[in-house]
C-alpha cells in the first residue's frame, strides 16, 4: 500500500476549475501506476482532497491525495476503506484508511458446557 499527495491526477474529473492539466500529463501518472501495478482503492466522501483556497476564477481543487495497492495487498486486506475527512487548517484533507487483514477476522466463540462427570473424582 502507498498513499498520500502524489500532487498529480488520472483524469480530467478530477480537477476543478483554472488551467487545464496536460493530458501527456495525466497519462503518465496512469503509466507510471500501472507500471508499478498500483490500482486506487477508492474512497468514501468529498472527491477533491486539494483546494488553492483563492476566490473567483483562480479557485482550482483537484483529487492529489490517494490511497493506492497491489494485488498482493488487496488480497490480504479485501476489507479496506478509504474516507477523505474535513480539513479545518490545511489546504489537503486527510484520508482515514481502515482495513482488516482476512486471517484477523474474529473467530466464533465456542459455548463453553461443563460436564457434571468432571467434578466426580475416580475411585470414590
Amino acid at each position: 500500500m502507498c498513499f498520500g499527495d502524489f500532487n498529480e491526477i488520472t483524469c480530467i474529473s478530477e480537477k476543478y476549475g483554472a488551467a487545464i492539466r496536460p493530458y501527456k500529463q495525466i497519462m503518465d501518472f496512469r503509466q507510471t501506476l500501472v507500471q508499478c501495478e498500483l490500482s486506487d482503492l477508492g474512497f468514501q466522501g468529498d472527491k477533491y482532497t486539494w483546494a488553492n483556497n483563492r476566490e473567483g476564477s483562480k479557485f482550482t481543487k483537484e483529487r492529489l491525495d490517494r490511497v493506492l495497492g497491489n494485488s498482493s495487498w488487496i488480497d490480504m486486506f479485501e476489507d479496506h476503506s478509504v474516507q477523505h475527512l474535513a480539513t479545518y487548517s490545511s489546504n489537503h484533507k486527510p484520508l482515514f484508511i481502515t482495513m482488516q487483514n482476512k486471517n484477523s477476522r474474529p473467530r466464533k466463540k465456542r459455548i463453553f458446557r461443563y460436564e457434571a462427570k468432571w467434578s466426580i473424582k475416580e475411585g470414590l
